[in-house]
């Protein structure tokens, strides 16, 4: 497959990439190319394409339990960053073991201006299983969530310019944000 390929799926153009179209089984309001579509690794020239079926499922595993449940409670939500290739995670300053390398890491925000971020990670929090939930650059910032099929070890980390993926707890971010 080629850039070329990929890009003219993504401007609606179907090519032999057509199963990228196709509903995530579980995670119905999920289709597999939102989780590689990436202005950035299009604008770089990366064909950002998982190579095994591990990944692919690993992704519908993170759609089913982590952004269906979200997508059922608060409505749609925007991908920001899902599966990347290593070249594309360089280029995000991706960590060089990041879990969007094997599919199981995604980071959107809600679609909606009048859900909060907050009430999504709390949400995420209490409610569902998940490997490490990460509140980045709150307030106004997004949510990195990651789902393994086993081993969740169910951290809640704050990344933001006074902490560096520390561990915490919903009420220290309550605490230290104020009003969310």
């Amino acid at each position: 497959m080629s850039l070329q390929q990929i890009q003219r799926f993504i401007e609606g153009e179907k090519t032999n990439l057509s199963f990228l179209d196709k509903k995530i089984p579980g995670a119905e309001r999920f289709k597999y190319y939102d989780f590689i579509w990436s202005p950035l690794a299009i604008k770089s020239g990366i064909y950002n394409m998982p190579d095994s079926d591990g990944i692919w499922k690993n992704i519908e595993n993170l759609a089913k339990n982590i952004l269906q449940p979200v997508y059922n409670n608060f409505g749609p939500i925007k991908i920001i960053s899902g599966f990347r290739i290593n070249e594309l995670n360089k280029l995000f300053k991706g960590r060089l073991h990041s879990n969007h390398l094997n599919g199981t890491s995604v980071d959107f925000v809600p679609f909606h201006e009048n859900v909060s971020v907050f009430n999504v990670l709390e949400f995420i929090e209490k409610e569902l299983e998940y490997r490490e939930l990460v509140a980045e650059y709150f307030p106004m910032g997004w949510i990195h969530a990651s789902f393994q099929f086993q081993n969740n070890s169910m951290h809640l980390r704050l990344k933001d310019v006074e902490h560096d993926y520390e561990r915490v707890s919903i009420d220290y971010i309550k605490r230290f944000y104020g009003d969310l």
